[in-house]
């Protein structure tokens, strides 16, 4: 469990660091998550990022960048221990450039 969810704030993290380059687009986000993903065998993972419009937000918005993938599926356990769990992590910057 502690794999998947260093995962995820790792995929967190270095996405919302993405969101904070001025030439930046929601597929880049996502598409930095994505990476992490595949590369560590996340399955059905998902980045949601916070507001929406932060390609045109103004200076000083917080961006909020969260991962979530579910257990089921991300963990050498059986799945009947973490049957409908998911895990989560979430990292915030603040926009310094218009």
């Amino acid at each position: 469990m502690l794999h998947l969810q260093q995962t995820l704030e790792i995929a967190a993290y270095e996405s919302a660091r993405i969101s904070l380059v001025p030439t930046s687009k929601t597929s880049l986000v996502q598409e930095t998550a994505d990476r992490f993903f595949k590369n560590r065998k996340v399955q059905g993972g998902t980045v949601t990022i916070t507001p929406s419009n932060f390609e045109t937000s103004p200076i000083g918005t917080i961006i909020t960048v969260r991962a979530a993938a579910p257990a089921t599926g991300n963990l050498p356990l059986p799945p009947m221990f973490f049957s409908g769990l998911s895990l989560s992590a979430s990292c915030s910057m603040m926009k310094e450039y218009e």
